[in-house]
């Protein structure tokens, strides 16, 4: 899965930059809300994620989400994620750019059942490296790989691929595919609709 992804992503950054003849700027202030869902069961999430340009090419980075499984009788299992990272920006050129990450997480998992409550959480430590293209004024992608390595030392692949299309020049609706291969999440791959404004800047 993750080689097919990786040889998708970098097949579809060649052919949409081979034909875009001018593309505008990457801006790294952004606020963006998304409904993520997996393919085949009953999980529902949302998530928010916050994006500010701190020093030169450095940013720093925020996401909380929450996602829900109610489709077990009176059983509700539920996940609460929290990110925090800061990033160093390297730009290619004016259409490209790579991000280089690290940051913390804490992950919640709860059960509810009968009215009783059971939760657990971990922490993490946080990796990430990624390439942003802009194509035109209106389209825009990025591609992700990271790591999540817990007290145990334990790492598990995050990756990620998003598409987004500029309805104005403050707006675009994103499509995204989050994926991991371990159990972070309540499927190894969650699809994502939402929404990106640009802060500015």
């Amino acid at each position: 899965m993750i080689n097919k992804l990786c040889v998708f992503a970098a097949v579809f950054f060649a052919q949409i930059a081979a034909t875009c003849a001018q593309a505008e700027g990457l801006s790294w202030n952004y606020t963006q809300l998304s409904y993520q869902t997996p393919e085949d069961n009953d999980v529902e999430g949302i998530s928010g994620e916050l994006s500010v340009a701190i020093s030169g090419n450095w940013i720093l980075q925020g996401e909380v989400s929450y996602a829900e499984d109610d489709g077990r009788n009176s059983l509700v299992l539920s996940q609460t994620r929290y990110d925090l990272r800061i990033g160093r920006v390297f730009p290619l050129n004016e259409q490209f750019s790579l991000l280089a990450s690290a940051g913390y997480t804490h992950v919640e998992y709860r059960e509810r059942l009968n009215g009783n409550n059971d939760h657990v959480g971990f922490d993490a430590a946080n990796l990430q490296l990624g390439v942003r293209g802009r194509f035109g004024q209106r389209f825009e992608a990025d591609a992700q790989l990271g790591v999540l390595v817990d007290e145990d030392d334990v790492s598990d692949l995050l990756y990620e691929v998003s598409v987004r299309y500029h309805v104005t020049d403050n707006v675009a609706v994103n499509l995204g595919i989050i994926g991991t291969e371990d159990a972070t999440s309540f499927d190894e791959v969650m699809y994502e609709l939402g929404f990106r404004f640009d802060l500015g800047g």
